[in-house]
């Protein structure tokens, strides 16, 4: 089953893909699972992920002495933690672009179904305690970063076809001269890095591509 019409929308308008993410629910009981109520990541599947989709609440009625509780569940309820750890990540990397980002979160998801990103879970369950060490992949081409005027490091093993594009935005302090560092020296990507102006590449091992 593909997902609705306005979350594969880029599948029908490629330039939109940049700034997209598609979200399908997770049953809370059993994570690697599809929820019974979700769609499947379908044509989406290169810009989809998931997340549990049941949040416990207190009830309406609920009193200090005696609480009660709910589950809610649906695809409305997985989209925002999928939103709420995008948050985080530029909280961390806060003058990382937001596609930026999304590659991040898209790139740490735990796979599941078939290897790589499938028709059922698109590149897998959200994993912020992964998205906050930085990209995981490089599957959409060139990562821009901006440094801007401070070090940002990526500690995760990062693979794809992609690479890195690091530059500086005109408001930057031209007296510093910041870094990007990898700290993994089991990086596969094979883009590459094209460096900038002002900007320095450390990296713990070699250099892949």
């Amino acid at each position: 089953f593909n997902p609705s019409d306005i979350a594969a929308l880029p599948s029908r308008a490629p330039e939109l893909e940049r700034g997209w993410l598609a979200v399908v629910a997770l049953d809370s009981n059993n994570p690697d699972t599809l929820a019974s109520y979700s769609d499947r990541c379908g044509v989406a599947q290169n810009y989809c992920l998931a997340a549990p989709g049941a949040v416990v609440t207190l009830a309406a009625n609920s009193t200090a002495t005696n609480p009660t509780y709910q589950v809610w569940s649906g695809t409305s309820f997985a989209a925002p933690q999928v939103a709420a750890g995008a948050a985080v990540v530029s909280g961390v990397f806060p003058a990382l672009s937001m596609d930026a980002v999304r590659q991040i979160i898209l790139g740490t998801a735990d796979d599941l179904g078939a290897p790589g990103p499938d028709p059922v879970f698109g590149y897998g369950r959200l994993n912020v305690g992964r998205a906050i060490a930085g990209p995981g992949k490089l599957d959409w081409g060139t990562m821009s970063v901006n440094l801007k005027n401070s070090d940002i490091t990526f500690s995760n093993d990062i693979s794809g076809s992609g690479g890195f594009a690091l530059g500086r935005s005109l408001d930057s302090d031209t007296k510093v001269t910041p870094r990007l560092v990898l700290t993994s020296t089991k990086n596969s990507f094979t883009g590459g890095a094209l460096i900038g102006p002002n900007t320095t590449l450390e990296t713990l091992g070699k250099l892949p591509g």
